[in-house]
């Protein structure tokens, strides 16, 4: 048995799937409530229904659904799968793969993490189909995992949740309720600052290299079924049947949609979030599938991959309001951040929020919870407060590596399980590890 086959046989022994994950860190969180937050068995049951149906986390999950059936829409139209195809061909073997895959994914997810996330898994998922096809020796798992390692980018990215909070006016006063607080923190300072570009241009060199240490040689194991919508013969239609089956409607359809998008972005503050991508999907999809029909007939084929995130982000929504209501939040947090020097702030800081990430997998939920404590620790000790805002970023997106929570797309549309791909993200976790806590001792 190989190295990489034993580092695969521990995890799958220690690992619960996703969903016996999200009812393991329930239990957790639940046993903390009762023990430390001494909270009521009632208490304790309210906290978690309030976060289960919060109707702002229900609205994300059904936004996170879209994502995952609209962008498997757009990957299976005809003009993405010739796209793709062409692409793939000028891929000769599997490191040229781990490197595109990885550069792709880590770049795509540091401008907008859906963006990045849902082109990682499809582009891993036909690079697989078409190896498959020329007979070259691949191993999946670590396609995957080059497809997923942008979410150890995306935090300290454009999208990330905290510093684009940060960037709003009055923000962080109204979060912290301390009245001396920077009126906002602009992205220059954070996002774009030297010392956190230099460490996105590294992490683009060192996560590509160690997959590539760990690469395999043998060909895949199973073979892959085509990742494609059905496309079935068109019957003949008659009076109003003709309406969903012609190219009119879902060409207007589209092209509306896709102007009052661009219009929006121009005319609103509101950003690139999950709403701007999924219209884009949208318009997309009903401009190149030629007919409302066969649009359908793609979003009914992406519908098997959306159902673990409709079962299971709820459940992680109830772990985030045990420990939002119960105020468990606010205990990690000060008991990670109690040491003195600036350094061991900043390590703790960064421990923390990679712990409070597997009960709250929610960038800015977890911004909402744990940011006030960041700005009255930064304030209290004289730090810059941008610094632990970065630092807060990476602790967060460096556990992406290990909790399922956003892999749970990527499963869905390669079709891998959890335990074959997280050996493989655990390395780049450990990777960037590595690379952010020499980077907060040095500076």
């Amino acid at each position: 048995m190989s190295a990489s086959q034993q580092f695969e046989r521990v995890f799958r022994m220690l690992m619960p799937g996703p969903f016996g994950l999200a009812l393991l860190l329930t239990a957790v969180a639940a046993l903390l409530s009762l023990s430390i937050g001494g909270h009521s068995l009632i208490e304790l049951s309210k906290h978690w229904q309030r976060g289960f149906w919060d109707p702002s986390m229900m609205v994300f999950t059904l936004q996170m659904a879209l994502i995952l059936i609209l962008g498997y829409s757009v990957a299976v139209s005809p003009p993405i799968t010739l796209l793709i195809a062409r692409a793939t061909l000028l891929l000769r073997n599997q490191s040229q793969a781990l490197v595109t895959l990885c550069l792709l994914s880590m770049l795509l997810c540091w401008v907008n993490w859906g963006l990045g996330l849902i082109v990682g898994a499809i582009v891993a998922r036909k690079i697989a189909e078409d190896f498959q096809k020329r007979n070259i020796a691949f191993y999946y798992p670590l396609l995957g995992a080059a497809g997923y390692s942008g979410m150890m980018t995306w935090h300290s990215g454009i999208s990330g949740s905290a510093p684009l909070k940060a960037a709003e006016n009055n923000h962080l006063i109204e979060l912290s309720g301390i009245a001396d607080a920077p009126v906002y923190i602009p992205l220059r300072d954070t996002v774009l600052s030297l010392s956190n570009l230099t460490l996105f241009v590294l992490l683009l060199f060192l996560v590509p290299l160690t997959l590539l240490i760990f690469r395999k040689r043998q060909s895949n194991e199973e073979p892959l079924a085509p990742f494609k919508s059905e496309q079935h013969a068109q019957g003949k239609t008659s009076g109003a049947e003709r309406f969903e089956n012609t190219r009119l409607p879902a060409l207007l359809t589209g092209l509306a949609l896709a102007a009052a998008t661009i219009t929006n972005s121009i005319t609103s503050n509101e950003g690139f979030g999950p709403n701007t991508l999924n219209a884009i999907f949208l318009s997309f999809a009903l401009v190149t599938y030629g007919s409302l029909s066969h649009f359908l007939k793609s979003i009914r084929a992406g519908m098997d991959g959306a159902a673990s995130i409709i079962i299971q982000f709820p459940f992680y929504f109830g772990i985030m309001g045990i420990l939002r209501y119960g105020g468990l939040i606010d205990s990690l947090t000060t008991w990670f951040t109690n040491v003195g020097s600036d350094n061991g702030i900043m390590l703790s800081i960064m421990g923390s929020a990679g712990l409070v990430n597997f009960f709250v997998p929610s960038g800015g939920g977890q911004w909402a919870v744990q940011g006030p404590l960041i700005i009255s620790i930064c304030d209290a000790a004289n730090i810059p407060l941008q610094k632990g805002i970065m630092t807060m970023a990476y602790g967060d997106q460096l556990t992406n590596m290990l909790q399922p929570f956003w892999a749970l797309p990527l499963l869905a549309i390669t079709g891998l399980k959890a335990h074959r791909v997280l050996p493989y993200t655990f390395l780049i976790m450990l990777v960037g590890a590595l690379v952010y806590t020499i980077a907060l001792l040095v500076t």
